[in-house]
């Protein structure tokens, strides 16, 4: 799934770029923690329809690309680097209930 880091000038639109990007759903509260447990939710299917019909499987990874991010790492970078945590955040906590880390995160 491509996020356009473009698109992201403040946090306003990087929820909405996240949001339209990751289809999440219309109830998503614009903020880390709830990106987090969409993200949870997506990682474990555990997505109630919300995500249809794009489920991951057992062993299937969410592979997300974040494109060219100099320039969005210049214009924001707390919000680089709070998306990058929230990844991280997401597959520490799979990892730790003994699941395995389900999203990948590329970028140029």
């Amino acid at each position: 799934m491509d996020i356009p880091t473009a698109a992201i000038s403040d946090a306003a639109t990087f929820h909405d770029v996240v949001q339209r990007a990751l289809r999440l759903p219309d109830y998503y509260g614009h903020n880390l923690d709830a990106l987090d447990e969409c993200l949870y939710d997506l990682a474990t299917g555990e997505t109630n329809g919300w995500h249809d019909p794009i489920v991951l499987g057992a062993h299937e990874i969410l592979a997300v690309n974040l494109g060219e991010i100099a320039p969005f790492r210049k214009r924001c970078p707390e919000l680089l680097d709070a998306l990058l945590d929230v990844f991280a955040w997401t597959n520490l906590r799979l990892t730790e209930e003994g699941r395995e880390p389900r999203i990948v995160v590329a970028y140029r």
